[in-house]
C-alpha cells in the first residue's frame, strides 16, 4: 500500500513538473530588438527655455518576456554612443568628444536589468545603466503595446516611459554651479521611445542545445571584429558589452555570436555557424554555414 503511495506521490509531482514547464514555455519569449524599426530619443534643456532633442540611430538588445510570471524577465538594451545624433554635425562631434559621452573610449552606452516589476499596465525595470564606464542604478518605466504573431516570428511593441537621468552623475560635460556650461545646458536628460521587438522562434535554443558555448576573454574577441562583405552586402561584426553581435544595419539585423571553439561561432536566432578563417593574426575569410548543405556555405572576405 505505502508503495502505491509513493509511486502516486511521484507521478504527481512529475506531472505537476512537466505542466509547469510546458506553462512556463507558452508565455516566456526571447524578444530581439529591431533597431531599424525602433525610436529612442532624448532630450534636455538649454538656454533655459529651449528644448534640444536628438535621437538614437543603432540600438540593439534582447527581452526575455515572461507574462505570468514578470519577476523571471530579462532586458539588456546596446546602443553605440556614437549614433546619437542632434541633426547638427558639429554639435554632434562635440557630444561624442571626450569631454561628454567620450565614444572612443566608451563605444557603447549599456542597459542591463536586475528585476522587473508591475503596477497596473506598465512594467518597471529595476536595472543598471552603464555611460563612460559609470553604473548607476535606475528604474525604466515600460509598456507592453501588442504581441502579434505569424507562422514564422512574433512581434512585440513596447513604449519606453520618460527616464529621467542626471548627466553629473556620469561625468557628461561640466556642470559645476560656476561654469557656463551649467547656465546653458541643464543636467538632467529625459529618454523616452519605442521599440519593436521581433523573435524566429525555437531556432536559437535548438541551436544552441547542439554546441557547448565556450568563455573568449575579451581581448581575444576583438580580432573578429570588423567590416565585411558579401556579394554587394556590407555587415559588421562589432563587439558590444564583452560579447560579439552580428550586425547589418540598413536591414535592421542584429544577432549575438555565441562561441563553439576553434574560431567558430554559432549565430543566434537562426543558428548559423561562422567560422573564421585567420592566417597569423589576419582574417582572410569566414565560412558561412547554413544547415549541413554545403551548398549554402557563403565564404566572405573582409573589406
Amino acid at each position: 500500500m505505502n508503495r502505491i503511495v509513493r509511486r502516486l506521490v511521484f507521478l504527481f509531482f512529475l506531472v505537476t513538473t512537466v505542466l509547469e514547464v510546458q506553462s512556463q514555455e507558452r508565455v516566456a519569449a526571447g524578444y530581439y530588438i529591431d533597431g531599424l524599426h525602433s525610436s529612442l530619443k532624448f532630450s534636455l534643456e538649454y538656454i533655459e527655455f529651449m528644448t534640444l532633442e536628438g535621437k538614437v540611430d543603432q540600438l540593439f538588445g534582447y527581452f526575455m518576456y515572461d507574462s505570468q510570471k514578470i519577476e523571471n524577465s530579462k532586458l539588456t538594451v546596446i546602443l553605440k554612443a556614437k549614433s546619437m545624433n542632434t541633426g547638427m554635425k558639429n554639435r554632434d562631434r562635440d557630444m561624442w568628444s571626450k569631454r561628454y559621452l567620450g565614444e572612443k573610449e566608451h563605444p557603447s552606452i549599456v542597459f542591463r536589468s536586475n528585476f522587473f516589476s508591475k503596477k497596473g499596465n506598465t512594467l518597471y525595470c529595476n536595472g543598471t545603466l552603464t555611460i563612460k564606464g559609470v553604473e548607476k542604478n535606475v528604474i525604466l518605466p515600460l509598456k507592453i503595446n501588442a504581441i502579434e504573431e505569424n507562422k514564422n516570428e512574433k512581434l512585440l511593441s513596447m513604449s519606453v516611459g520618460a527616464l529621467k537621468i542626471k548627466r553629473s552623475d556620469f561625468g557628461i560635460g561640466n556642470v559645476r554651479k560656476t561654469s557656463l556650461e551649467k547656465i546653458f545646458l541643464s543636467d538632467e536628460v529625459t529618454i523616452w521611445g519605442e521599440i519593436l521587438l521581433r523573435t524566429s522562434g525555437e531556432n536559437e535554443l535548438t541551436a544552441l542545445q547542439q554546441y557547448r558555448v565556450v568563455s573568449v576573454p575579451r581581448d581575444l574577441l576583438t580580432k573578429y571584429t570588423g567590416s565585411y562583405v558579401v556579394d554587394g552586402t556590407e555587415f559588421s561584426i562589432e563587439l558590444l558589452d564583452n560579447s560579439l553581435f552580428f550586425v547589418q544595419e540598413n536591414a535592421g539585423i542584429f544577432r549575438m555570436l555565441y562561441p563553439i571553439g576553434n574560431d567558430k561561432f554559432i549565430e543566434s536566432d537562426i543558428g548559423h555557424i561562422l567560422h573564421f578563417t585567420i592566417t597569423d593574426t589576419l582574417i582572410t575569410g569566414i565560412t558561412y554555414q547554413n544547415g549541413d548543405k554545403e551548398s549554402e556555405w557563403w565564404h566572405l572576405k573582409r573589406q
